[in-house]
């Protein structure tokens, strides 16, 4: 059974700052689901104080008082383009009777025609891999690692804002300043390369290509 959203199931003003309050609209609803043998699944809203992370967030004493399992999820990225909207979501579960588990999904709407209000609208949902792990010398961690699978898999003359959509597709926004000094120190590193700084230009950014078996590697500061 679910309750979506709480505050309509509950209906009295103030009952979601009061634990006994909760119980008492709430007990009846329990009741009912252990006799049907279905689980309860509530959905609430975070506070809006900004403070806290993940279920810490979830708005009035009840859900997290008394919730088994705490589901959370936020918005990590969005775009809306004529192709249809996209966003990722970051998910966060905690609970006693399971590990406390993170993950992302993107989720992706778009309409066979754009152009046609009444065209068949596509709903797409799928559950991102996680990060590789940082054991490779030669790709480098974080920012410069995601920024340098975006460059290989864009292809060449990327600028600065589409390498920030790209990567912040993929569920890792990064801000305009961390992807320049990522950038200029894969740069130096040899990794990729930029074309040159003009007034009023952006910079276009290429991926060298990846150093095979047998090659010597790059002299330091220099591309291949």
């Amino acid at each position: 059974m679910i309750l979506d959203p709480l505050y309509l199931a509950v209906g009295v003003a103030g009952a979601g700052a009061d634990l006994y309050a909760m119980g008492t609209v709430l007990s009846a609803i329990q009741g009912v689901c252990q006799q049907a043998g279905a689980a309860l699944v509530v959905v609430t809203h975070w506070n809006k104080t900004g403070e806290g992370r993940g279920a810490k967030r979830i708005s009035g004493v009840g859900p997290g008082a008394w919730g088994r399992v705490l589901a959370s999820a936020a918005v990590a990225h969005r775009t809306t383009s004529p192709d249809g909207a996209t966003a990722v979501l970051g998910f966060e579960v905690v609970g006693g009777e399971l590990a406390d588990t993170a993950f992302r999904v993107r989720r992706r709407v778009w309409a066979t025609d754009p152009t046609d209000l009444t065209s068949p609208l596509h709903y797409q949902v799928e559950v991102l891999a996680d990060d590789p792990p940082d054991d490779q010398a030669d790709e480098p961690p974080g920012a410069r690692q995601w920024l340098l699978a975006a460059l290989r898999a864009g292809g060449p003359h990327q600028t600065v804002k589409q390498l920030g959509d790209a990567t912040a597709a993929q569920g890792h926004p990064l801000r305009k300043r961390t992807i320049q000094e990522a950038l200029a120190e894969l740069e130096e590193r040899g990794l990729v390369l930029g074309t040159e700084q003009a007034p009023g230009l952006p910079r276009y950014w290429s991926a060298t290509s990846p150093p095979d078996p047998g090659d010597q590697p790059a002299a330091p500061g220099r591309g291949r």
